[in-house]
């Protein structure tokens, strides 16, 4: 493990669900991965990187080299930090780089994303695609229709973000209620809900006897402090700063996937962000 991704933080993101790290990559190579990140996003404003040699070749036929380029050295500091080891011991099992991207979110009043969780079901997605992705999270293995689970992020920042700029709200220990909650829905111990925006997960884990069967597997302190945390769901705003990480640039958020996350609006300036996902 890298002297940075110690213990300590792993335990952070275990029990929290993420944790944050300021100045993350050496500062050699934030300013040239910045440099190269930069001139890419000019023309396209998310780009996805190969993680396998299918996608090299793509880009290779493509003649995409500077992707490919920058590609070899995102992989080199991922190795350099240990990324993968780090994600192997949240998660407790081996996983694998799903997805090397970045994207630039421009200047804009509007939200990025409201307060949600990646793996909970939407309504828009089939059941059977939410009940595939589900299962291989839970059951932690890729299944035959080659949905992968849901992981870990390493969601390293470009540009400083801040307060109603740009920057990550995470709620504490919401990524143990939403993995119980799955594993509830997959056992067939309750019904299948809507519950990707946090507002109908809260809903959803108050029923009487949802709360009761979570308890089976979850802390009452821990369950407890999320309802509290998410009481602002139902006021008028459904919005808050109190989960709000501020960051400068050069600093990561780690986070559980399953972890509830909002992304504020780059209202004063833009977003830049580099993002490792390792799954099963």
């Amino acid at each position: 493990m890298s002297e940075l991704l110690n213990n300590d933080i792993i335990n952070q993101v275990k029990k929290l669900g993420f944790t944050s790290i300021k100045s993350f990559l050496p500062q050699s190579n934030f300013l040239s991965i910045n440099n190269i990140l930069v001139n890419l996003t000019k023309k396209k404003k998310k780009i996805y990187f190969p993680t396998d040699s299918t996608g090299y070749l793509i880009k290779f036929l493509k003649l995409d080299f500077k992707t490919i380029f920058a590609t070899k050295m995102l992989a080199q500091v991922a190795k350099d930090l240990k990324l993968k080891e780090a994600a192997t011991e949240i998660l407790g099992q081996e996983v694998k780089l799903d997805t090397l991207d970045c994207y630039l979110n421009e200047k804009s009043n509007e939200e990025i994303l409201e307060w949600h969780n990646d793996l909970g079901f939407n309504g828009i997605n089939s059941k059977s695609n939410f009940y595939s992705e589900a299962s291989a999270t839970i059951n932690r293995k890729k299944i035959k229709t080659n949905f992968t689970s849901r992981g870990v992020k390493f969601f390293i920042y470009m540009t400083d973000v801040s307060q109603k700029n740009g920057c990550l709200g995470l709620i504490p220990y919401s990524h143990k209620i939403v993995f119980s909650l799955t594993q509830l829905i997959l056992e067939k111990k309750i019904d299948l809900n809507l519950y990707w925006k946090l507002e109908d997960l809260r809903n959803l884990v108050l029923q009487k006897e949802v709360k009761k069967l979570l308890l089976n597997t979850i802390k009452e302190k821990e369950l407890e402090e999320f309802l509290e945390s998410s009481k602002f769901s139902m006021g008028p705003t459904k919005d808050t700063t109190d989960f709000d990480l501020a960051l400068k640039k050069n600093s990561v958020v780690i986070f559980n996937e399953l972890c509830v996350h909002r992304g504020s609006a780059p209202a004063k300036t833009d977003r830049l962000v580099l993002r490792y996902l390792y799954r099963y």
